[in-house]
């Protein structure tokens, strides 16, 4: 198609406009409904095709007098050279890449001032004005709306024809100052930055790639310092080849922004060289952070990673996982050998305020220095004491040469030590040969040093002397040097790197040439430190995935996510069918049930997939808890960050609802507004990253996990699809569960127990979960100590402590799990003995046993019966007739945990908060089972609905129907109320599968008052000749609390005669005689008077007749209420 192209001015941007017709061409023939945001044209010239520019279009139509034409701002139209009122072929450019990398350049030195005066502007502008570059483009960028500064661009990556400029690529801006040398023209710019240049992730490497040199009966290892390997599918899509020496260069941390780079040019001269030592410290700058290194391929590589060395890694301060350039180095080789300097070092970690001063990003607090784990006595990398025990060098050597002492001391001594220098010089260029050799298959003459080069060795011995610390095993040392070239580079453009030939010599030759060269031009300098920051671990936990099988299948499902998430074919998947991304992770679990474990484990699997290889972050929010909310919002945007520049990463949220809670949690405290604005950062954030994982090239990607107590105690936005939408609930262990943690835990301490015993202890710890087994363990540990110390000298060397089940029992006495605590009553309390506290009440006791005691005592006859049982149960009656009483009792006379609520305790004024009190009642309730859920005065929290103006007894009904009869059923929970009132009560909970049992506790008869009065007195001193009978027969009309306070009122007048008394002696029991108690009985009343007496029994006559109404009406087909 044909267009004319018309020059305009204010548009103010490197976007065409597009005539109407041309628009609606595009939308008719695009596949989609709508059009990209950025299309790129190819516009070749009608007279001449072989002029041609290339443009982006971002939506704007064209506008009068030109509606027909295209239209072009006139700044951009001079820079690409289009004229106006050029006739153009107009061609759309199909699949536009993306860029990662762009070096632009300022054209000329008034551009590059204006620029460092408006950095930070230019940054945020270039995005939204520039939409296509491609090599050697001149485009003009506008400040402030009138400001225009002209920039050249240097180089694109990928190296294409033409690269969309999108959010998340790198832009390095390269200085163009006005004191320039004659020679430094455009050309070398161009030449320089056109050189290969790779972002690759780091890999650790792994003991294979260590060689190994025997030297006088101590083994000398030797860490490959001069290579790095990569996967040959990464090598030929950036174009590089083995053996071929590259430059390693760590990537400068996101918060170095374009201003940073505006005053910094990323161009390098001459290699990495040593600035200077300083008080036994490096001082270099950004330009000392790389090195010069061989390329080795290995199928053991990820693809798009670089595999480093340890302390290689330390010594660029490029962590694990990070992200560094490797670039096609232009080098000037020197065969000559310069005069160099061996100086011994160590490294020393950078502390938490001094990280900003070195440049290193991260977050320096969350670093865990991991130390190898080893059998032996080792010497690590980083000391742990702040003093550098910097003889250690000095001894090794001494060690590694086998000269023989002369008379002369200090020659000897000078001898000794240029041998020692000579065997590891020898050794670790020996090494490096040979890895080159046997990884590339290709024989390697000579090896190619930088300007600074990492010796790193580990010797390892039986005979190094006083170092053994260890008296019969082994001692690993380890030992660093660097290597100095003190002579400048002579061609600024190239880095200088000098070549070491094998030569003719045969390999069993004690020095080659250039080799004795080299140390005979070699200096000894003294001891230096240099400032690293060590790899970030995550959450150290010595577990493995496979153990976690006691959680069902919570674990695989959260792996599963994870590699969903994080797989970079899963990802592509998505990409290329325009699905959307998956929801990120929530774990959701009491105290102590595994949330953590379970997060940190299943990342870590993740972490250790070779096509994955995820850094972890992990984010304890409890810690945040006290931190103001810009602070708050800052830590997290820091840890998030991380996660972006180590990606792919999964970022844990720990304890999560700690720092964000629901609104009705929260509402009216002045931490409501606080979480509710951390919300919604929370959820832009999130958002925000799915917007660019979508459109941006290399962003991400990056799974969240968010471990809370419950569902609902995370707000619900957050919750919601594309955010924590993939939720794992981890419910409280049953006994085999129970059991597998038990023998979980107990391998992890190296102990032995039986099997019978575990699986019988797994069975009386219902209610614990997997922190209260992990106690239990301990206490268990702690119980048997005294027998393990008595038995240590039995103990064969292999053989491992046993716990007994009396350990068990003994750590179990008085301990309460986590989930009980607060809300639950032991069995001992009150000194309560089941049955036997209980007098009279013969029917209830009858019909509790039947509902509780048979099902425990024949389990199989009971399994054979599928219908659910009647185990929720009213208890009404006059006050005092003994109603919580007996519910207490029954709770200890069949086992039972015990969780009784007082009726006001549950309600709140806030909206919400009265029905989540009833939930988390039942949910403790369902987590302690088998427990007996009691709630009294039951008539104070679940009313007739429709008589509370407020309506919040309304919603607690409703919730409480829920919670008798939902869809999840209460398994092993007995739910008892009592109530003296139960003519209030909503009709609703007393239909069958609520609170269908009905059990009335009345006042007792003789015969039941001679019962609680037996049991009342049986702790009490009564003189022989009492009558009880006779007391019973005249309490008529007394409930059981009238006969207890009958009691302790003649005990109380037994108290006072035994003071009046004159002959009283110091620790004479009270005896209650006969008549002093018939006295007492004599003129007590009973609490409840008759007329009193007759109300209640009228209104339970005409509660029980309402109830035969409702089921009569029900029966005879009447239309039933939702109720």
């Amino acid at each position: 198609m044909e267009f004319e192209v018309r020059v305009v001015v204010g548009i103010e941007s490197c976007f065409i406009s597009l005539p109407l017709s041309l628009i609606q061409t595009l939308q008719s023939t695009s596949a989609s409904t709508f059009l990209p945001p950025i299309i790129a044209f190819h516009l070749s010239s009608h007279q001449n095709p072989n002029h041609f520019w290339h443009v982006a279009w971002s939506g704007s139509a064209s506008s009068p007098p030109f509606p027909n034409a295209i239209q072009i701002d006139k700044s951009y139209a001079e820079c690409i050279g289009l004229l106006d009122g050029t006739i153009v072929d107009v061609k759309v450019i199909p699949s536009l890449p993306k860029a990662t990398l762009v070096t632009i350049e300022p054209l000329t030195e008034d551009d590059w001032e204006v620029l460092e005066l408006n950095a930070e502007h230019a940054e945020q502008a270039i995005l939204k004005q520039v939409g296509i570059v491609h090599d050697a483009l001149t485009f003009p960028l506008w400040l402030h709306g009138k400001t225009i500064v002209t920039f050249l661009v240097v180089s694109c990556m990928p190296n294409k024809p033409v690269v969309q400029l999108v959010p998340g690529a790198e832009v390095a801006v390269a200085p163009k100052r006005r004191k320039r040398t004659p020679d430094s023209n455009l050309s070398a710019s161009v030449q320089e930055y056109n050189t290969m240049k790779a972002l690759l992730r780091v890999q650790d490497m792994d003991s294979r790639f260590s060689h190994n040199y025997e030297v006088d009966r101590i083994n000398v290892e030797v860490v490959l310092t001069s290579v790095v390997l990569m996967h040959p599918e990464t090598a030929g899509k950036y174009s590089f080849d083995s053996l071929q020496h590259v430059v390693i260069i760590p990537r400068s941390q996101p918060k170095e922004n374009i201003e940073k780079n505006a005053t910094q040019s990323p161009k390098v001269n001459g290699g990495a060289t040593i600035k200077e030592v300083d008080n036994g410290s490096f001082t270099e700058n950004q330009d000392g952070r790389q090195v010069i290194i061989r390329v080795l391929l290995s199928e053991y590589v990820a693809e798009g990673h670089v595999m480093i060395s340890r302390s290689l890694r330390m010594l660029l301060r490029a962590r694990l996982r990070s992200w560094v350039y490797v670039q096609a180095s232009n080098m000037n080789v020197r065969k000559e050998i310069p005069t160099s300097l061996l100086l011994p070092c160590q490294f020393k970690k950078i502390l938490k305020n001094q990280a900003s001063e070195h440049n290193d990003g991260g977050l320096l607090k969350n670093a865990n220095f991991s130390k190898p784990k080893n059998s032996t006595v080792t010497t690590h990398l980083v000391p742990e004491v702040g003093v550098i025990d910097w003889s250690l060098h000095d001894r090794i050597l001494s060690h590694l040469s086998s000269e023989t002492p002369c008379d002369d001391e200090e020659v000897s001594s000078k001898v000794n030590f240029r041998k020692g220098i000579t065997v590891l010089l020898r050794s670790w260029y020996l090494a490096q040969i040979d890895a080159i050799t046997s990884n590339s298959g290709v024989g390697v003459k000579s090896l190619v040093l930088g300007n600074k080069t990492l010796l790193h060795f580990k010797v390892k011995g039986k005979s190094l002397g006083n170092m053994n610390m260890n008296g019969s095993g082994e001692s690993i040392i380890e030992i660093l040097y660097i290597l100095s070239v003190t002579e400048e580079a002579v061609d600024g453009n190239k880095y200088t790197a000098y070549e070491l030939e094998l030569g003719e010599e045969s390999r069993e030759n004690w020095m080659t040439k250039s080799l004795e060269l080299l140390i005979g031009r070699l200096k000894i300098g003294s001891g230096v430190s240099i400032n690293m920051i060590e790899d970030i671990s995550s959450k150290s936990i010595d577990v493995g995935i496979s153990s976690l099988n006691w959680m069902g299948t919570a674990a695989s499902d959260v792996t599963s996510r994870l590699r969903v998430l994080l797989s970079p074919s899963s990802g592509r998947l998505y990409s290329k069918y325009s699905l959307p991304f998956p929801g990120h992770i929530l774990i959701c679990g009491p105290p102590g049930s595994g949330k953590s474990l379970l997060s940190v484990v299943a990342a870590r699997s993740v972490q250790q997939e070779g096509d994955i290889l995820s850094h972890t972050v992990h984010v304890c929010c409890s810690h945040l808890t006290s931190e103001k909310p810009s602070t708050l919002r800052q830590t997290l945007l820091g840890y998030i960050s991380e996660a972006l520049d180590h990606a792919p990463s999964a970022i844990i949220f720990d304890d999560l609802d700690s720092i964000i809670s629901s609104g009705t949690e929260l509402e009216g405290s002045q931490s409501s507004s606080h979480s509710v604005a951390l919300t919604e950062f929370l959820a832009d954030i999130m958002d925000e990253y799915g917007n660019k994982r979508r459109s941006v090239c290399r962003f991400g990607p990056i799974a969240f996990i968010a471990c809370v107590q419950s569902l609902t105690s995370l707000p619900q936005s957050l919750s919601s699809s594309g955010r924590f939408d993939f939720h794992v609930k981890l419910p409280a262990p049953a006994s085999a569960e129970r059991c597998a943690l038990l023998k979980h835990e107990i391998q992890k301490r190296s102990l032995q127990c039986s099997d019978d015993v575990l699986s019988d202890i797994a069975s009386k710890c219902d209610g614990y979960d997997a922190y209260d087994l992990q106690i239990l363990v301990d206490r268990s540990l702690h119980a048997g100590i005294s027998r393990f110390l008595s038995m240590d000298s039995t103990i064969g060397e292999h053989e491992k402590p046993c716990l007994l089940k009396d350990d068990f029992l003994h750590a179990m006495h008085e301990f309460l799990p986590v989930a009980m605590r607060d809300i639950t009553k032991p069995s001992s309390e009150g000194g309560r003995a089941g049955w036997e506290d209980v007098g009279g009440l013969n029917d209830i006791q009858n019909a509790i046993k039947e509902m509780i005691e048979l099902p425990s005592k024949f389990p199989n006859i009971f399994a054979q019966s599928p219908l659910r049982m009647r185990s929720n149960v009213l208890l009404y009656g006059p006050p005092g007739c003994g109603k919580t009483h007996i519910v207490g009792a029954a709770a200890v006379a069949c086992s039972l945990r015990f969780i009784s609520v007082k009726g006001p305790e549950l309600l709140n004024k806030y909206i919400g908060a009265s029905e989540q009190a009833v939930r988390d009642i039942f949910s403790k309730a369902a987590a302690a089972a088998p427990c007996l859920l009691f709630f009294d005065e039951f008539d104070s929290i679940a009313p007739k609905r429709g008589h509370d103006n407020t309506g919040v007894t309304d919603r607690v009904v409703n919730q409480f129907l829920t919670e008798l009869d939902g869809v999840e059923i209460l398994t092993g929970v007995f739910v008892f109320a009592a109530t003296s009132r139960p003519d209030l009560l909503d009709a609703a909970l007393l239909r069958p599968g609520r609170l269908d049992r009905l059990l009335f506790c009345d006042f007792p008869s003789q015969n039941e008052r001679l019962d609680i009065l037996k049991v009342l007195s049986r702790k009490l001193p009564l003189a022989t000749d009492v009558d009880l009978e006779a007391i019973a027969s005249k309490t008529e009309g007394f409930s059981g609390a009238d006969l207890q306070a009958l009691l302790s009122d003649a005990q109380l007048e037994a108290v006072h005669d035994l003071l009046d008394n004159a002959n009283n002696t110091a620790g004479t029991m009270p005896v209650i005689p006969d008549a002093l108690l018939k006295s007492v009985a004599a003129k007590a009343k009973p609490s409840v008077s008759d007329t009193e007496k007759q109300r209640l029994y009228d209104i339970y006559g005409q509660f029980l007749d309402s109830k035969r109404a409702t089921q009569s009406r029900d029966s005879k087909g009447k239309r039933a209420t939702l109720a």
